[in-house]
């Protein structure tokens, strides 16, 4: 691949996890202004789509193994 690629692919991993890391980044590779707003908004917008799925599949599990259903009738409440 080539350096460029190589570079941009890294400013935006970077921008995944860090808003700052773009346009630093992009400014200390001799990106412009459009092409490092590209890699950090590219970076962000994949970090809030991957946490959204994400958070959704552990909301779901969390709420199947917190939700169990209840008893209405046991040994507690039998003699009441």
């Amino acid at each position: 691949m080539s350096d460029s690629l190589i570079t941009f692919l890294g400013i935006y991993f970077l921008s995944l996890f860090k808003f700052i890391a773009g346009p630093v980044l992009g400014s200390a590779a001799g990106y412009g202004v459009i092409e490092s707003i590209f890699v950090t908004v590219a970076g962000m917008m994949t970090s809030v789509f991957l946490f959204t799925l994400v958070g959704n599949k552990f909301k779901k599990y969390l709420k199947l193994r917190f939700n169990k259903k209840k008893p209405i009738f046991s040994k507690k409440t039998e003699h009441l």
